[in-house]
């Protein structure tokens, strides 16, 4: 939840029937435009004359799609849908004027798409709160051997404490923000009768990637080969890498 990247250039998109009605220019311009780049950036060589009107890509590129519309007349006709990076890259070789009114439309797209992501947050905080999330689905969605990792914590007693008088497990008053253990008594989870669920908060503090990680590498340690121990510090290196670019560029700013 709280670490998802949110990918503008893939959820961002302009179809060159929508930026042939923004900039004024016919449609087929724009797409002869568009071929244009998509031939500089593939790099090809034009080893003899190609029909500049031919709605066919000489050879397709990651973010131009070709697709068709219907037009008034009830026709289908050809389109190229440009992602947001490759928007702009058409665009810069337009006028000033008109360059400002692709980018005002993509920056409309780009709060559409972060709205949706947060009401979207939201809607999902709410019902974290509401249901909570069990500790198999936790461990599913990150890759977990729910069953291993739940005997190595109980066994650490740091999340987990135990009644000396009934044997009833319970959360570390420390961590009692985060998730609860339900039905204590019931079988079904594992031998012991342990289970739990996180609530929102708890969710988003387990799911950050150095403690997805640290649970990691509670099971390696004792169920783990040496190639999986290696991997697994190579892991935590790339992190820890990842996390000090993030703090440098975080003072910068």
């Amino acid at each position: 939840m709280g670490n998802s990247i949110i990918n503008l250039d893939q959820l961002v998109s302009m179809t060159s029937v929508e930026i042939a009605g923004l900039t004024g220019k016919e449609h087929k311009h724009v797409m002869r435009d568009i071929r244009t780049i998509s031939e500089e950036l593939n790099g090809l060589l034009k080893t003899g004359p190609r029909d500049s009107d031919s709605p066919n890509l000489d050879r397709e590129i990651d973010g131009i799609s070709e697709e068709t519309f219907t037009d008034s007349r009830g026709k289908k006709q050809p389109l190229y849908r440009l992602d947001r990076k490759h928007t702009f890259i058409l665009v810069a070789g337009y006028s000033i004027q008109l360059r400002a009114k692709c980018y005002d439309h993509i920056q409309m797209l780009e709060q559409k798409v972060l709205q949706l992501e947060d009401q979207q947050k939201r809607a999902a905080i709410q019902s974290a709160n509401r249901r909570g999330v069990t500790w198999g689905d936790y461990c599913k969605t990150h890759g977990l051997p729910a069953q291993k990792l739940m005997n190595i914590l109980k066994q650490e007693r740091k999340l987990f404490m135990v009644s000396p008088i009934d044997g009833a497990w319970s959360v570390n008053p420390t961590f009692a923000e985060y998730f609860r253990v339900i039905k204590s008594t019931d079988q079904r989870f594992n031998p012991s009768g342990i289970n739990i669920r996180f609530n929102a908060k708890g969710l988003e503090h387990f799911s950050q990637p150095e403690h997805v990680l640290k649970m990691q590498g509670k099971v390696i340690t004792v169920h783990g080969t040496d190639t999986d121990k290696q991997r697994h510090l190579q892991n935590l290196a790339r992190l820890e890498a990842t996390q000090n670019m993030q703090s440098c560029n975080h003072a910068q700013d």
